[in-house]
């Protein structure tokens, strides 16, 4: 009579078996799946924080770019630079003291004449992008070219709007300075060099009696 009690408990034992290695693969199948979900979720985080990165970043150039306008968004436009720039080879450029100076009034009005987006490395900004310059703007005549990136003004890396914004405060004084940039994935450095007399300041009208 125990006989025919052996193979049925040795049937028991393979199902058991066998539902013991159906579960395992069922967990491991449901921890695969957790991890890929894992990851989804990690990446579209890091997409959310770059496009709100984005968006604070385009808010940032649109108020740079209405610092210094009138209520229409206008700014005095900049006289063209004809011989008060002058770049012997592409590294190497001079600029009249008098043009820089004007210039440097207002360096906000440079927007107007050249499109910039930043330049990003790993997420973070590293410098800012030119594109549709201006044919007879200071960035044409400065040998500048669409799809440059400029990482760099007077030894300042361009990491952030801000960067940008102070440039025409710490280059006032600057009778030269280096343009550190890329150009088709390679380094170029210009250096400018400021020469000449500044404008004379003009004499004050004499006041009536």
């Amino acid at each position: 009579m125990v006989r025919p009690l052996v193979p049925l408990a040795l049937v028991l034992l393979c199902a058991c078996q066998d539902a013991d290695a159906g579960g395992v693969k069922d967990s491991q199948a449901l921890q695969k799946t957790q991890a890929q979900l894992d990851k989804v979720k990690a990446e579209l985080s890091d997409a959310r924080r770059a496009l709100a990165d984005a968006k604070a970043r385009l808010q940032q150039l649109q108020q740079l770019r209405k610092q210094g306008a009138d209520e229409n968004g206008d700014r005095p436009p900049l006289p063209p630079p004809g011989d008060s720039i002058r770049c012997e080879t592409p590294e190497r450029c001079t600029i009249e003291r008098a043009y820089y100076d004007e210039v440097m009034g207002n360096p906000l009005r440079l927007l107007d004449q050249v499109r910039i987006v930043p330049w990003q490395v790993d997420g973070e900004m590293g410098g800012i992008k030119l594109f549709g310059i201006d044919e007879g703007s200071i960035p044409a005549a400065l040998g500048l070219k669409g799809g440059d990136v400029v990482v760099a003004v007077g030894g300042q890396p361009l990491t952030s709007f801000n960067d940008l914004m102070a440039l025409g405060s710490t280059l006032g004084p600057a009778s030269r300075y280096e343009l550190r940039l890329l150009r088709d994935g390679k380094e170029l450095t210009v250096v400018m060099e400021i020469v000449g007399e500044p404008a004379p300041v003009p004499e004050a009208a004499p006041q009536s009696p």
